[in-house]
Parts: C-alpha cells; structure tokens; sequence
C-alpha cells in the first residue's frame, strides 16, 4: 500500500545506531541479549527483538524514534489483531456487528466490581480506537472519555457510538481527576512505557483504578509459537511484558498491583477475519432491510460459536491448567500521591 512506503521511509529516517545499546525500563538493566534475529516488521524493516537479563522484559531493537511511531499510528495503521471496521452507513448496523467488542468490554469492566465504589464514576481509556470501552463504560454509568491518534477511528466512533474522543497521547490530557484509567492492549505500543504509566498516574484521583491487558511474552502461545507468535509485529508492537517484569514496572510507577494474570473471566476475541469479515462487508453494502438482518443474524451466530465452541474451552483449559495464557490483565490502585 502506497501508505506504507512512506511510514517505511520515515521509520528508516528514524532509526539510529544509539537506540542499539537499551536501557531497560523496568529495571535499569543495561544487559540485553538477542533472542530473534531480523524479523520482519509491518513497515517491511528488520528488527531483532532484545530480552533484558535482569527481568525477562523484551523489546525491539532498533527503536523507532516518537514522530515516526505517531506517524506510523495517525497516517495508515491498520493492526493485524484491529477489528475490521467497514463503511457502515448507519449506527444500528456498526453497533450490531460489533456487539461482540462491546460484550468483551463489559466482561473487563465487570472485574472492577470488587474494587469499584460509588466514587468512581469518571473513566478514561487510553487507546481507545473506535471507542467500544468508552460505550460499554457509559452503559453500565460512568462518564467515559476515550483518548487515540488516529484520526479515522476517532471519527467513527463519534458518528456511530456517540462518545468523547480526544486526538493525542496521555500526554496531552489536563484533567487529573479520574477515576478510572482503562487501556487494552496498548501499553505494548509505546516508548517509554514508564513514563506513559506515570503519566497515567498523573492524571488520576487517589483511590483511582488502572485497568489494562498487554500480550503474554510468558504465555503458554508465545514459547510454542517462538518468532512466528502473532503479537511479534515491530513497530507496531515494541515492548514485550512477562507477569513477573509487567507487576514489577507497575509497582515502581507507584501503584498497588490488586490483580494481574490471565483474566479469570472469558473474554470473547475481537479478531475478525475470515467469514465473518467477508459478511461484515456484505452487511455494510446491503441495502435490502431483510438480507441485511439474515446476514447480520448469520454474523452473530458465528461470532456465538467461535466464542463458546473454540476460545471458551481453550480458556478454560488453560485456566485449569495453571498455563500463562496469551495475555496480561492487571487491575492496581493508586493510594497515595507519589513522592
């Protein structure tokens, strides 16, 4: 795609022979060692991914500079695990066929009910994309503000689901009164992922509640799968979480770690390929009222069986095995300004 050739020219501009040499963020480690070796990344460079020894932490190296990534996720980003989003011309039919987004959003939020209380109402989600959590927030009563950089998703969201939808970074949010701060698979995205974590801090009431889930470099998918695990995608993916090196990072930012692991709850998948993608373009283009509601009945069906016949035994083996699953949910507290 001709938006890809130029991302690829920028990160090439960005890279530097400097970024070689890692500091690690979760430790301070300066000892790193190569495990894969010249990966193909989505903008067609070559990255070896670098594992600290102190902690187990990964990342890419070399590292793309800030303009290039903000570059990369504002002008053409197109995740290999995103949701397929297609023209729908009307809110019913977006919310319908996405209604397995929202569904897992409120399977996440229901987490926080042992640890919510009357005074968290005011929700964050950093990363937002179309603005599903900020949706399922409002459904269950808080006051959801959802922050991205891309700027087709912000749109959508806005005309379909009807919520807030700030263009930035944490970094370019005022208010420091929320309650609640949500961030699904994103903190896998940035830089410095230490800074973005305090930043997050920054901006939350005492008492506040940050809720989030990254990629398993532990899990039980990444060591089977090694270099061909799909969530290896550089830039688009550059920090590489264990539980024992996400906890600790979580903890030096100043917060109290109330859970993290694999999510006791099932989640159903928000990838949308094959199929059902194929339907979901049907279902935008149709303009029969009676084709549409048999292709969107047929979508939702197939989204029911990939739910409950494959990635609900799958979890619940996983579960019952003990086995780090293919992704980190962490729920921690901030109880005290930091000094």
């Amino acid at each position: 795609r001709p938006g890809w050739r130029l991302i690829s020219a920028g990160l090439k501009q960005a890279m530097s022979p400097q970024h070689l040499t890692a500091v690690c963020p979760v430790c301070s480690e300066r000892d790193f060692r190569i495990k894969y070796e010249k990966i193909k990344g989505v903008d067609t460079n070559r990255y070896n991914l670098i594992v600290c020894s102190g902690c187990g932490f990964g990342t890419v190296s070399p590292l793309p500079f800030t303009e290039a990534l903000t570059h990369f996720y504002s002008a053409g980003y197109e995740s290999r695990t995103k949701t397929n989003i297609y023209g729908h011309k009307n809110k019913e039919d977006f919310i319908q066929t996405n209604k397995s987004d929202i569904e897992d959003n409120l399977t996440l939020l229901s987490m926080l009910e042992p640890y919510r209380t009357v005074s968290h109402k005011r929700l964050l989600d950093v990363g937002c994309g179309h603005g599903f959590m900020c949706y399922a927030a409002r459904l269950i009563g808080f006051d959801a503000t959802g922050i991205d950089l891309d700027s087709d998703a912000r749109r959508i969201g806005s005309a379909h689901l009807g919520v807030n939808i700030i263009s930035g970074s944490i970094a370019d949010i005022e208010r420091r009164d929320f309650d609640v701060v949500t961030e699904i698979m994103t903190l896998e995205h940035v830089l410095n992922p230490a800074g973005h974590i305090s930043e997050i801090r920054d901006k939350m009431n005492i008492g506040g509640l940050y809720l989030g889930s990254v990629p398993n470099f532990g899990g039980i998918y990444s060591r089977l799968r090694g270099r061909r695990w799909y969530h290896l995608i550089p830039p688009e993916h550059v920090n590489y979480f264990t539980i024992p090196s996400l906890r600790r990072l979580l903890q030096n930012c100043g917060f109290s770690v109330l859970y993290i692991g694999t999510i006791p709850l099932y989640a159903a998948p928000t990838i949308c390929f094959g199929v059902r993608s194929r339907l979901n373009r049907l279902i935008a283009k149709q303009g029969n009222m009676v084709t549409k509601g048999l292709l969107t009945g047929l979508y939702r069906v197939l989204t029911l069986i990939k739910r409950y016949a494959v990635y609900k035994p799958l979890n619940f083996l996983i579960l019952t095995l003990g086995l780090p699953g293919n992704g980190i949910f962490w729920i921690v507290r901030k109880d005290h300004e930091k000094k």
